[in-house]
């Protein structure tokens, strides 16, 4: 079982990876749970839409609903997801900010307790957009993995480098091996973009997935509540996160068949 974070600025296709990435391994036959931990709930409108009354993450988090299953909502056969509301998730925010002890594991103790009711193979967290809150920080002790998201753009490039920092430091701390690799998004064939791909490939201690291609088709399965692959699986992004998450499993049996060398 994995915790993986998409992580990532503003901008840079994180909620479309993190919903498409789930579903291509829901469709794989694995049990997946995707928990909206961003406070713009670009994702629970995307794939839940009207909910008023439907018990939200944050609900489950501050204990107002008893377990996980009160707030997941089905997306297709094998995928839920754990909605929020927008902005909602500053309640969570003030709420770590006030506890006097262990407040950076108040999310991973709750995800925790996700993992022991529903026995998902795969948790992605849609994260803030940014490392200067609490869900942030909670974020980066609740996860297994991280998986950044990153227009090859310098501006994007740089951000992506001060979000490399951060896990690395926690890498670190906890003595693990956190980052599974930089996905490439929005990619066009210009110079520029070409140019700032090849800048995060200059760094061998990173692993850079193959470039996810720029296509109007994401932004339309968005704007239908499709998920991309239902909306259109011929379309570029669509086959290129077919190849992301074949690239991500591989490295999962990689460091699965590593650490049982070790041992």
């Amino acid at each position: 079982m994995e915790i993986i974070a998409l992580l990532g600025k503003g901008g840079t296709a994180k909620t479309t990876s993190c919903a498409t990435i789930g579903h291509a391994l829901a469709r794989r036959g694995y049990d997946v749970v995707i928990v909206d931990l961003d406070s713009q709930a670009s994702l629970s409108d995307w794939l839940v839409g009207e909910r008023e009354d439907q018990p939200m993450v944050e609900d489950v988090l501050m204990g107002r609903v008893a377990t996980w299953s009160d707030v997941l909502v089905p997306i297709s056969d094998h995928l839920r997801l754990a909605p929020t509301m927008n902005f909602a998730l500053r309640e969570v925010d003030d709420h770590i900010e006030g506890l006097k002890r262990q407040k950076e594991l108040f999310i991973a103790k709750a995800l925790t307790r996700l993992v022991d009711q529903e026995k998902p193979d795969f948790v992605l967290l849609d994260t803030p957009r940014g490392l200067d809150t609490n869900t942030a920080l909670n974020v980066f002790e609740a996860m297994t993995l991280a998986l950044i998201a990153s227009e090859p753009s310098p501006m994007s490039v740089a951000a992506l480098r001060e979000i490399v920092l951060a896990v690395r430091e926690y890498e670190e701390a906890r003595e693990a091996d956190l980052l599974l690799g930089v996905l490439p998004t929005r990619y066009t064939r210009t110079s520029l973009s070409a140019m700032a791909l090849g800048s995060l490939a200059e760094n061998r201690s990173l692993r850079v997935l193959e470039p996810i291609r720029a296509t109007v088709k994401a932004s339309e399965a968005v704007a239908l509540s499709e998920l991309l692959w239902d909306y259109d699986k011929s379309s570029t992004a669509s086959r290129d996160y077919e190849q992301a998450t074949d690239t991500i499993l591989a490295a999962l049996n990689d460091r699965t068949t590593s650490t049982k060398a070790g041992s």
